[in-house]
Parts: C-alpha cells; sequence; structure tokens
C-alpha cells in the first residue's frame, strides 16, 4: 500500500462540480439577505440584529475562500496538503478570510469574549509570518513586491493586529452605549439585580427598621459612568445621614416619567422618601407620543446599526470613531428639546407625567423632593426646559431642589465622565448628595 498523498489531480471533475455548486450558493445567499435576513433586521434587539446582519457575510467569506482554495488547486494541480502548505497565494487567501472572520465576528460579541478575540488576533499573527517567510525566505513572491514595498506593508499590518488587540481591553463610558469600549465598561460595570436595577436585591428583612429613601430616574441616578456605584448621590446620601437610613436606586438608563412611573407600581416594599430625579431628555415619550420624531432634527445612530464600515467591525478604529467631537449633533438634539418644551401640548403631557409619578408616592405615603438636573456643560443653556418644570412644582407646592445655582459654579469639564460622556462623574454625584442632604435637614423631609 502507497502512503503517497492523493493528488487532486485526479479529482478534477469533482473540484469543479463543487466550484460550481459555491456558485450557486452564492446567489443564494444574496437572494436570501435580500429577502428575508435584511427583512427582518430591525424587529430584533441589538445584538441578534448584528448577529443576522454579518452572517451572511461570513457565509461569503467561507465560500469564496473555498472558491478560490479550488480555483488554485485546478491552476497549479498539485497535491491539497502541499498547496495549503506551501503555496503562498493560498495562504495569503487564508490570511485575508482570518482577518475577515475577526472583523466580522467583532460586532456581533462587541464587548464579549474578549479571549477568544485575542486568540484570532494571535492566529493571525501566526498567519501573517507564515506569508512573510513564504514571500521572501522561499522567494516566492513576485519581483515588484520585493522586500522594500512588502516587509512595511506586513509591519503595519502587525502593529495594526496589536493595537486592535490591545483595545480589546480598553473600556471607556460614553453617553450611549454605542462605542466598543462603552460596552466593554458595561460589561465590567453593570450589574443588575433581577429587577432590573443597578442595586442589590433588596429584601424586605434588609428594609424593616430603616428609613428608606427611594431614587426614581433615568442614567443620571442610576450612574452611567460611575464604575462603583457606592459613589452615586444616592449611595453617598444614605451614608451622610446615618445607619438608620438606606437608600434603593430605581434609575434605569433611558427612562422618562412614564416608565419611572410604572418601576415606582412594581416596588414591593413600603418607603419614606421619593427622590424623584429629573433632566432634560425626559419629555422624550411625550414628545413622541405628540408626534414630534428625533429624526426630524438629528440622524438618529446608537452605534448598534450593524454595517461594514470600518469603524463597526474593528475595536480600534471604533475608539477613535466614538472619541471625534460631534458638536453638531449636540446642537441638533438642543434644537430637539427646545422644540419640544415650546409645544404646550408635550410640555403639558410631560408634566402631567411628572405630577403622576408624584401622586403615586404620595399615596403611598412617601414624601417627595424633585431635583431638577441642567446640562452639566451648560448650565445656563438648560434654563428653556427647567424653568417651567420648576414653576409648575412649585406651584404645586412641591419642594424642588434645582441643582443649577450650585451647579453652575463650576466647570462643566470638572463635573462630567469624560468630553464625551456628559452624565455627572464622581465629583458631581458628591456635590449633589452633599446638597440634597442639606436640603433634606432644612426643609424637615426626612423621617
Amino acid at each position: 500500500m502507497s502512503d503517497a498523498v492523493p493528488t487532486i489531480s485526479a479529482d478534477r471533475r469533482n473540484i469543479a462540480v463543487a466550484v460550481a455548486v459555491l456558485l450557486l450558493i452564492l446567489p443564494l445567499n444574496e437572494f436570501v439577505l435580500a429577502h428575508f435576513w435584511e427583512a427582518n433586521l430591525v424587529d430584533l434587539p441589538g445584538r441578534g440584529r448584528r448577529a443576522l446582519y454579518y452572517l451572511p457575510w461570513i457565509l461569503r467569506g467561507v465560500d469564496l475562500f473555498i472558491l478560490g482554495l479550488g480555483a488554485r488547486l485546478l491552476w497549479v494541480k498539485k497535491p491539497i496538503l502541499q498547496v495549503v502548505q506551501s503555496d503562498l497565494i493560498v495562504n495569503c487567501l487564508l490570511l485575508l478570510f482570518l482577518l475577515g472572520i475577526l472583523a466580522l465576528t467583532n460586532p456581533i460579541w462587541a464587548g464579549r469574549y474578549m479571549g477568544f478575540r485575542l486568540v484570532g488576533v494571535v492566529a493571525i499573527l501566526l498567519q501573517m509570518l507564515r506569508v512573510t517567510a513564504l514571500a521572501y525566505v522561499r522567494g516566492r513572491v513576485r519581483p515588484w513586491l520585493g522586500p522594500r514595498l512588502g516587509l512595511p506593508l506586513v509591519g503595519l499590518l502587525g502593529a495594526f493586529l496589536l493595537v486592535e488587540g490591545v483595545f480589546f481591553f480598553v473600556a471607556r463610558p460614553h453617553h450611549t452605549i454605542a462605542s466598543y469600549a462603552s460596552r466593554i465598561w458595561y460589561q465590567r460595570h453593570w450589574e443588575l439585580n433581577p429587577r432590573g436595577h443597578r442595586e442589590r436585591d433588596y429584601q424586605e428583612e434588609d428594609l424593616r427598621g430603616k428609613k428608606v429613601l427611594l431614587f426614581t430616574g433615568d442614567s443620571f441616578t442610576a450612574g452611567a459612568g460611575i464604575a462603583d456605584p457606592q459613589d452615586r448621590f444616592s449611595d453617598r446620601l444614605a451614608v451622610q445621614l446615618g445607619e438608620e437610613f438606606v437608600s434603593v436606586n430605581l434609575g434605569v438608563n433611558g427612562l422618562g416619567p412614564e416608565g419611572e412611573l410604572e418601576e415606582l407600581q412594581q416596588f414591593p416594599f413600603a418607603a419614606d422618601v421619593l427622590v424623584h430625579v429629573w433632566f432634560l431628555n425626559d419629555i422624550h415619550q411625550a414628545a413622541a407620543a405628540e408626534g414630534l420624531r428625533l429624526a426630524d432634527y438629528m440622524q438618529v445612530d446608537d452605534g448598534l446599526r450593524p454595517t461594514l464600515h470600518p469603524a463597526d467591525l474593528f475595536y480600534s478604529v471604533n475608539y477613535f470613531w466614538w472619541s471625534f467631537p460631534r458638536a453638531d449633533r449636540d446642537a441638533e438634539y438642543a434644537d430637539f428639546l427646545r422644540a419640544a418644551y415650546r409645544d404646550s401640548a408635550i410640555r403639558q403631557r410631560h408634566l402631567a407625567a411628572v405630577d403622576a409619578v408624584i401622586s403615586h408616592a404620595q399615596a403611598r405615603g412617601m414624601a417627595v423632593v424633585v431635583v431638577l438636573f441642567p446640562w452639566l456643560q451648560d448650565v445656563a443653556g438648560s434654563n428653556f426646559a427647567r424653568q417651567p418644570v420648576r414653576n409648575h412644582l412649585e406651584n404645586r407646592g412641591l419642594p424642588v431642589l434645582d441643582l443649577a445655582p450650585m451647579l453652575a459654579r463650576y466647570p462643566g469639564e470638572e463635573l462630567v465622565v469624560n468630553f464625551q460622556d456628559s452624565h455627572p462623574n464622581e465629583t458631581a454625584h458628591g456635590l449633589v448628595a452633599d446638597t440634597l442632604a442639606t436640603y433634606l435637614r432644612e426643609r424637615g423631609r426626612l423621617p
């Protein structure tokens, strides 16, 4: 029995059939993508949408690699193992295939499985070294692609892959969860209890005999950008007031008063004080209900819509892409909010939603304090929204802590997480906790 590796020349007909099948699979993939995948993308949550978008592209990569391999085998008429081991073109195809698979799977599991991502980078680096050895050590490269041109390209690709591997682990909060660095940050620091709050899982016995301070609000309350929840103003306030007090934070990113009312209604335990935290963008749901769309003022980009843009395929490119200032988008968003607060129907709907939160808390026997947050980087610029809300609440005789006068004494850059994340940082949370503690004591709102 011969131990020789079987040659592919005897199976040329089978390879031709395989190539023909692949040529049929490629248009089939395109048909399915156009009539099924893309039609269902909009209805899926973020990760499922990305997976369904990139899967056809991954299949295309597999098809094209096999197609290229088959064509090369037909061309050189050598054993398949010999071709895979020593053919420069096939190894270049394999390098491109591995790089493509890494790029297309990055957005599917953005912020997750970093170890597997790193293994992929190492595999690409090893394949790149193999291609370099075949090209310049064994001399199988074309004369025009000599070391003066080829080696710098190899060096640039190697440097890019090393930088990419570093950015797999760079965490940096962003004003949305758009950037991969922000998703990494949330993976590390954002833990939710079974009720969906960034809070410990309080049980009735934990609150028995305590004075319970309940906090409702959006990401400002939940502590977006704050790595340790103990640094939030809700937690700092409870520490300042003493061991008999306990804070329960019901803040959820992106909620307005309509959603905050639902969170309050579902809270199963008694509480003594409700601290309802308001911010300008709480008017979103009221605006949508009255037909005012954010998309009419700015192109809404939450960073979750999958594309083949390099910023969606590589962590390093994504980091720098989302680090560019976007002052025009901030101005467009401000125009949307001004239009919402100018519209009397929207404004009244929003104020009614705030009233509903307060009324529900009062019906459950809670003392209520409303805290008004301005734009931290432009305190005076938020008066158009803050002032009508404050006037409405004060006309109802409700205690209102307007943080604008206190926060206006500090430069905005000292109060925010970073220049791309306008949430309050640890310094701002500490100032709010101090101010709120003084306010509660002086107004007699503590039980």
